[in-house]
């Protein structure tokens, strides 16, 4: 499925210059007529070079302008005014919660849409390959890194993760080549995070990274980028939302994973089962 251009964009938004915003602007304002233009006229209307407008169709990752006009005419997989609506203090209960469910329900599917094979198959072959997986998460992205270090401590990966940060450097420290790590931030520009991927870098250590921002430095740096689309609202902030997708990425690489490698797998979680249902009454 091809990716929708505003998905897109939103991808490479935190990182646009200036320039780049103009156009990237204009081109969501005006899509339909911006489909129709020539390059020329299209660098004409915006005030910009046609080099430019080159430039910015290949930092998006498409091969040419000509491939980026045809993204234009392809139709948005969502509607705005039907997902985005945002919260009002004049709504009822219900109201206000259906647009909470909206909001994720639309995070989820732009994130879905926005995913390719190719991704996938080279993140799940990095943790296949992987004599053990450090996972990594500074604030809100912790959750989702514990959260992942849960799921795949019931498979046959050997999976570390560490809430203190002084042990995350640490952890990173001591990874090598023949190990992976996955390293979530929603802006992929935490200095902290974005430290421990220097010292990842250094030991040679292949990175699979979960944020929001395809053109962020995290996913420069990275073998893989996973990317959790999302919307900002008055009351809740881009990053709350994309937790829910960032949740699901880590669902999917789970079960993903698990049948991959499904002989092995089976036998640990049966193990653990054993294990925990003692615990019970």
């Amino acid at each position: 499925m091809a990716k929708d251009i505003r998905q897109v964009i939103n991808s490479f938004s935190q990182d646009l210059s200036p320039t780049e915003k103009k156009i990237a602007d204009y081109l969501l304002e005006q899509r339909d007529s911006a489909a129709q233009l020539t390059i020329k006229e299209l660098s004409q209307t915006i005030q910009v070079s046609t080099a430019t407008l080159s430039r910015f169709a290949k930092r998006l990752g498409y091969q040419s302008f000509q491939e980026l006009k045809i993204a234009l005419n392809i139709p948005s997989e969502t509607n705005a005014d039907e997902f985005f609506s945002d919260l009002n203090q004049n709504d009822d209960l219900l109201t206000l919660a259906q647009k909470v469910f909206a909001a994720n329900i639309a995070s989820l599917k732009d994130t879905a849409n926005f995913l390719d094979e190719t991704t996938l198959e080279t993140a799940i072959n990095l943790l296949t390959e992987a004599n053990k997986t450090g996972f990594f998460g500074i604030g809100g992205s912790q959750i989702i890194a514990l959260d992942a270090y849960h799921k795949f401590m019931r498979t046959n990966l050997e999976a570390e993760c560490q809430s203190d940060y002084h042990l995350q450097l640490m952890l990173a420290t001591k990874l090598t080549k023949e190990d992976c790590a996955v390293v979530i931030s929603h802006t992929g520009r935490n200095q902290e995070i974005l430290r421990l991927c220097e010292i990842l870098q250094e030991n040679q250590v292949p990175i699979i990274c979960l944020t929001s921002y395809a053109g962020s430095p995290l996913a420069k740096v990275s073998e893989v980028a996973l990317i959790a689309l999302a919307e900002e609202t008055a009351y809740r902030s881009e990053a709350m939302s994309a937790m829910q997708s960032q949740f699901t990425l880590i669902d999917t690489l789970f079960m993903l994973y698990s049948v991959s490698n499904g002989a092995q797998n089976n036998l640990a979680r049966k193990r653990i089962r054993q294990t925990i249902k003692k615990t019970r009454i």
